[in-house]
């Protein structure tokens, strides 16, 4: 095996998605080097959906074009000399972008999947790991009564987890179509627009937020309690015009004497739990073990599966609001 015909999603400007065909040489590996298959890759429809659009980039620099994607379950088909960790054979869960094979470093290996977890859930087990960091960093903990702003993918997923982690979960959202499967697993739901300023106001420890409009964020700080923590996992302001109202207005951040903090950070490398307790690599095996248990279940986020051509399809299906949608799948098997 000295190359292998690659297929590359890049997206060179809004809307103009390709598929870029390339040799891949796997002839002369590096001792560290590993090569693998795709099988299935998860779309992260915040992060692929607003580069495909053209929203504003979070940072500044080139934005196009770019590589799509990141959740990605391979099989390894070829090993260097010293890699160590991972054999041929070995499903594994990586940061790949959507193509066909990939060479990377053993040590770039998110996690080694058993047979005891279907590997297409487990492509989108990345998109429960924000919701889980944002739990760390409010500090929650069982009893508190914890509100989540929002039920994009993100928001929803963040939803599932605080509930099965015993907080008092309830969800702010105008997607009225989620509450009935909300209510049945036990956490509570309110339309934005209904919310009663007496029944709710001033009463939530833990506020996270996932949404990018500013009246999400004022609508956050009215709901926390004196002391209370907001957690932001989207991003306010993004492409939107500035608000009329400070963000960081005194009647709410010093009279309330509100936290806000962002989550997404992880420490990515392979320092011992004695020293970093969350880990990139760690949580994301933690949260493979809740999938593979059974306790948390991201079918309830998949909402489409298509074969590996037809990514500018589930893109355009994905953006079509007003249905319950979350995010999708690419089948890269020979006979999908």
């Amino acid at each position: 095996m000295n190359s292998l015909q690659n297929k590359t999603y890049i997206l060179k400007n809004k809307f103009e998605l390709t598929i870029q065909e390339e040799e891949l040489d796997v002839s002369n590996l590096l001792d560290n080097e590993i090569v693998g298959q795709t099988i299935y890759s998860c779309v992260s429809p915040g992060t692929e959906l607003a580069a495909y659009q053209g929203f504003p980039p979070l940072r500044p620099g080139m934005q196009y074009p770019r590589l799509m994607g990141y959740c990605n379950v391979g099989k390894v088909i070829k090993v260097g000399s010293t890699s160590t960790g991972v054999s041929e054979g070995d499903v594994i869960l990586t940061f790949t972008s959507h193509q066909k094979y990939f060479k990377i470093k053993a040590n770039e290996v998110i996690a080694v999947l058993g047979r005891n977890i279907d590997y297409k859930l487990a492509s989108a087990v990345y998109l429960f790991h924000l919701g889980y960091m944002a739990t760390i960093e409010s500090g929650a903990q069982p009893g508190m009564k914890v509100g989540v702003m929002g039920t994009g993918t993100l928001g929803y997923g963040t939803a599932l987890l605080c509930n099965q982690f015993g907080f008092k979960t309830h969800v702010f959202s105008n997607q009225v179509y989620l509450q009935d499967e909300l209510k049945a697993d036990g956490i509570s739901f309110s339309a934005k627009e209904r919310i009663e300023t007496q029944s709710y106001f001033n009463s939530f420890d833990i506020i996270i937020n996932t949404s990018n409009s500013w009246e999400d964020w004022f609508l956050s700080m009215e709901l926390l309690r004196k002391k209370g923590t907001m957690v932001n996992l989207g991003f306010p302001g993004r492409g939107l015009a500035l608000p009329e109202i400070n963000p960081l207005d005194s009647r709410f951040f010093y009279d309330k004497q509100l936290t806000l903090k962002s989550a997404g950070y992880v420490y990515d490398g392979e320092a011992t739990v004695s020293d970093v307790q969350f880990s990139l690599k760690r949580n994301i095996n933690y949260l493979l073990g809740l999938i593979a248990a059974g306790r948390l279940d991201p079918k309830r986020l998949i909402s489409k599966e298509v074969k590996w051509e037809q990514l500018s399809e589930l893109y355009d299906f994905l953006l079509i609001r007003g249905t319950r949608k979350f995010t999708g799948i690419l089948n890269w098997t020979e006979n999908a």
